[in-house]
């Protein structure tokens, strides 16, 4: 969210910010509110009713709360671009609000896209706008694909940098740390998609993401570790050569690019090829790293599946983050967790499905289990 409102205010020119929202870091939004002359705000529930927020906030600037209100901000008229950056599947139900207003969206959100699946993708197509993602490997692999037919395309390449426990062994995980693991070589994140950095949970959810977003199946979406992180992601074309898009680890390049589509960027970036360091890449070891296997699973199998294994994961990251549980818990813990989900296989699901799943899932997640037996 900071980096976007920087690069929009580069691009004042052509983007005027209208609506901005947090989770409860209620100082740093009314100081945006007045930085960008954003006329809508929302804060997470319960923090509406603070009589902090209502004395800070700009007059005339409407407020709103929780995520009812996150749903009526995406739905905003006059909109032309909802950049959608909520972490976890709470972000679904306002995703699904700013698609269904016919608004585009540059999204940094997988899990949504994860729990929406093909609902989300099916209402994409129905309303014509465009999901633009954000994240750096799809952002790229977007860019290689733009104007190509699905039959000059073989598969998908996303990179990782491999996080901070790269090459590690199973052995050596038993001993890392919260301070270890929240310690990333290249990426600054929130303590979350860190930690789904380091047992490598993010690239499952983006085998998943690429699936819905490039029509592929899992035989055709594959990680390679980079860590370097300069190249983003590539694409095997049908002649057996490969497209790959380059630049430096920096978010703004994405973001500029889809606050600018159609039309391509200007910006001051730039890349020496003379000055790029050596360019390292090797496979990753799935039998150490397993949430990758289970994201290509995820594809292959029913909806519940993605939603569960999301939903678990949540939890378990959660307790992780708390010290409740030590790193490999949180992959040992996912092993299993879809595997009970199946009283919603086989149906169309709504929204109401996935939440339901969601919910029940969470309650279910091994930590939770072990909680209440305690």
């Amino acid at each position: 969210g900071r980096q976007t409102l920087e690069v929009a205010a580069e691009m004042a020119d052509s983007v005027e910010v209208a609506a901005i929202s947090a989770l409860n870091n209620i100082e740093l939004l009314t100081e945006q509110a007045r930085q960008t002359g954003a006329k809508y705000v929302c804060i997470g529930e319960g923090y509406k009713d603070s009589g902090s927020i209502k004395s800070q906030i700009p007059a005339g600037v409407k407020l709103f709360s929780g995520t009812e209100g996150l749903c009526e901000l995406a739905a905003l008229p006059d909109i032309d671009l909802v950049v959608f950056a909520i972490f976890g599947s709470a972000g679904l139900r306002p995703l699904v609000s700013a698609i269904t207003a016919g608004h585009d969206v540059a999204f940094a959100s997988k899990e949504a896209l994860v729990a929406g699946g093909s609902l989300v993708m099916n209402l994409v197509r129905e309303k014509g706008i465009s999901l633009l993602p954000i994240d750096s490997e799809h952002n790229s692999v977007f860019r290689c694909l733009y104007g190509r037919t699905p039959d000059e395309v073989r598969s998908v390449i996303l990179t990782a940098t491999g996080g901070p426990f790269k090459g590690m062994s199973r052995e050596r995980l038993e001993s890392v740390t919260l301070e270890d693991t929240l310690n990333h070589p290249v990426w600054s994140m929130g303590k979350r998609i860190t930690v789904n950095s380091a047992t490598m949970f993010n690239k499952a959810l983006e085998i998943i993401e690429a699936h819905h977003l490039f029509g592929l199946d899992e035989n055709a979406i594959s990680v390679l570790i980079h860590p370097q992180a300069v190249v983003h992601g590539f694409i095997e074309l049908a002649d057996g050569t490969l497209l790959a898009h380059l630049s430096q680890p920096d978010m703004k390049y994405p973001i500029r690019h889809c606050l600018s589509f159609p039309d391509e960027p200007v910006s001051p970036f730039s890349i020496d090829p003379a000055k790029l360091a050596l360019l390292e890449f090797q496979q990753p070891d799935e039998t150490v790293f397993t949430p990758l296997q289970l994201g290509r699973r995820a594809v292959a199998e029913d909806w519940t599946f993605a939603v569960a294994l999301n939903a678990v994961n949540e939890v378990l990251v959660d307790s992780f983050l708390c010290g409740e549980i030590q790193l490999l818990a949180v992959m040992d813990g996912l092993r299993h967790a879809a595997e009970r989900f199946h009283i919603y296989k086989g149906r169309p699901h709504t929204i109401e499905d996935i939440i339901a799943l969601d919910a029940e899932a969470r309650v279910n997640a091994p930590v939770a289990q072990a909680q209440r037996g305690n």
